[in-house]
């Protein structure tokens, strides 16, 4: 079996994290049945909203969920890059071995 080492991408990587995290942002994190949900985008607006008009125990409140979220977020966004980062890498390598019939790292050194 031969063996193939995968390049990684930066720059697909660094764009693909960025465009699941923005995404994410206006997912639903919690909801309840028929009422408001939570998303981290609205807890931004009123994070913003609370520090306006000075209110400090919704000020740290907001400021304390919007924290938590935002940072599971940013993990979950990272590993899911990743992985989707890892899918696209292999599949391009193959495709580009199958069409030439060169291992990857040897057509680069030419």
């Amino acid at each position: 079996m031969k063996k193939t080492r995968f390049q990684t991408d930066w720059r697909l990587w660094a764009w693909m994290t960025s465009i699941l995290f923005a995404v994410s942002l206006f997912i639903p994190v919690i909801s309840i049945k028929s009422g408001p949900y939570f998303s981290v985008a609205f807890a931004l607006r009123d994070f913003a909203a609370a520090v306006h008009q000075g209110d400090d125990s919704e000020k740290e409140l907001i400021g304390g969920l919007l924290i938590f979220f935002t940072s599971v977020l940013v993990i979950v966004t990272f590993v899911l890059g990743w992985l989707l980062h890892c899918f696209v890498v292999i599949v391009r390598t193959k495709k580009h071995e199958r069409v030439t019939g060169l291992p990857t790292e040897l057509d680069n050194r030419s």
